[in-house]
């Protein structure tokens, strides 16, 4: 008798993988190994690695034919992306033609009929956490910087929604590429604007927050802000307020209650929608006003 025909999954890593995925396959082993165990499967799984990178820095062109690669080999499953992004590129694409899929991106949005989210973050809930960090310390006039991304998008509209609640006021907005490697011209406008602390998000998170290390003189007055913030920490930085490089670290997967999270409307979805701003998802999505 030949052995019945292996289980194929198939895995999209949307960024470049240093090790070409070989660790998140051995994590993904381990826990199969334990289902197998039970005797649950009656047949062998495969793995079949593909490296799409998609946006950022990637293209759209290139995630897709990494998932069409997947999808004609025969993936009964898709493991896969992790970026908000390309969750929201990939999801009608999986729809269209039934492959179901698991992403581990933060957003709600790239979840569909045949998408599954194993949720790694939250763009609607973390701004909550943030901004209720923010006037817990005092700081109560933020400056905002996101990426012009799906991700960037959705975090700023969040954290803009959570401010009314805790009584926060936003100093000003900017939005940069996420790939922008200068954002020097961005810092110092909003510096003019003197807001007390800056919340970042997004894959220029890191530049953006750089810049606020080195004060500058705004009129007669030597000026740094005191914090900054971004998606995973907020963090003091020289000034006044305290010792330069303090941390703290918040926990957005215990805001639930933080964060009212009523149904949309669904809405048709086409097959390249995520390509344009106005995209929605066609399972159920929270809306991310803060109680009160």
């Amino acid at each position: 008798m030949y052995p019945p025909a292996a289980i194929r999954i198939g895995l999209l890593f949307d960024f470049p993988q240093g090790d070409g995925g070989a660790d998140f396959e051995a994590s993904l082993r381990r826990g199969i190994a334990e289902v197998a165990a039970g005797g649950r499967l009656d047949r062998d799984l495969e793995f079949l690695r593909v490296e799409a990178t998609g946006l950022p820095i990637g293209s759209e062109h290139a995630l897709v034919g990494g998932f069409r690669e997947l999808e004609t080999a025969g993936c009964l499953a898709v493991v896969g992306p992790s970026i908000s992004d390309n969750g929201l590129v990939i999801a009608p694409l999986a729809d269209a033609v039934g492959l179901s899929c698991i992403n581990y991106t933060g957003g709600e949005r790239t979840r569909g009929h045949y998408g599954f989210h194993y949720q790694v973050g939250s763009l609607e809930e973390e701004p909550v956490v943030l901004a209720q960090r923010l006037a817990s310390r005092g700081l109560l006039r933020p400056a905002v910087v996101f990426d012009r991304s799906p991700v960037g998008r959705r975090y700023a509209e969040c954290f803009e929604a959570s401010t009314g609640s805790v009584g926060l006021e936003l100093a000003g907005t900017a939005s940069v590429s996420p790939v922008a490697q200068d954002v020097k011209a961005v810092i110092e406008r909003l510096r003019t604007l003197e807001p007390d602390a800056s919340s970042t998000s997004g894959s220029a998170s890191r530049r953006v927050r750089s810049r606020w290390r080195s004060p500058i003189w705004a009129g007669t007055s030597r000026w740094s802000p005191t914090r900054r913030c971004s998606s995973a920490t907020c963090a003091r930085s020289g000034g006044t307020a305290g010792r330069a490089g303090s941390t703290w670290t918040s926990s957005p997967t215990t805001t639930s209650a933080a964060s009212s999270c009523s149904p949309t409307p669904l809405s048709p979805r086409d097959p390249w929608g995520a390509r344009r701003s106005t995209w929605v998802a066609s399972s159920p999505r929270r809306s991310c006003a803060p109680t009160t």
